[in-house]
């Protein structure tokens, strides 16, 4: 089975590697399917969003779990050999692919919940879980919803309605930049417009 955000070169890797089944008996890791984020507003992205948005950088921001099989969502793809656990430490074995090449490793864990784990210095939630809930008031998406419909009403022929559009929209923008978000291509039709984390934000925080 295909992890959920398994498209593109990580769905062609699938299909490579895995299809037909590894030699030894699979187990699965001690945490729920699904996509887990590193920053949670990666979450409100669909995988064409994520993709054009940040190419690469994906594979550092985000992890997806599913049955026997670990990713980043980019060119790593792991199918998970044997788990044990001690404590809050998760060790795995897995036969991994990416950039061409195979091979047996070893990942290691640290296990906060079910939806929540330590891996490569960084905290990985699972989007929709608890831990992934955004408590501001309104929330991030809200903002999104907003601003893109304000986005697509301004572009009137400078009529009273679009002008009145056009400002809530460069305010909701300014309330989305506060919250480190950015704009990709802002110009363009709002139905593509993609809201994201800054780059300058994430690198900052490598």
């Amino acid at each position: 089975m295909l992890p959920a955000k398994a498209t593109g070169l990580v769905g062609a890797l699938l299909a490579s590697v895995f299809i037909g089944g590894p030699s030894t008996a699979m187990e699965q890791l001690p945490f729920n399917d699904g996509l887990y984020a590193a920053d949670t507003r990666f979450c409100l992205l669909s995988d064409d969003q994520a993709g054009e948005a940040y190419s690469g950088w994906i594979g550092v921001w985000t992890r997806s779990i599913s049955k026997s099989t670990y990713t980043n969502n980019f060119e790593l793809l792991c199918g998970i050999q044997k788990v044990s656990r001690t404590g809050q430490r998760v060790k795995a074995v897995a036969e991994c692919s990416g950039e061409g090449d195979d091979s047996r490793t070893i990942l290691e864990f640290k296990a906060v919940s079910r939806n929540s784990f330590v891996i490569d210095g960084k905290r990985f939630d699972r989007c929709g879980s608890d831990a992934s809930i955004d408590t501001q008031i309104p929330t991030t998406a809200e903002l999104v919803k907003l601003a893109v419909e304000a986005n697509a009403d301004c572009r009137g022929l400078g009529s009273p309605e679009a002008d009145i559009a056009c400002a809530k929209r460069d305010l909701l923008d300014g309330f989305l930049y506060d919250r480190g978000m950015c704009s990709t291509e802002p110009d363009w039709p709002a139905s593509q417009e993609i809201w994201h984390v800054c780059h300058d934000i994430l690198r900052k925080s490598e």
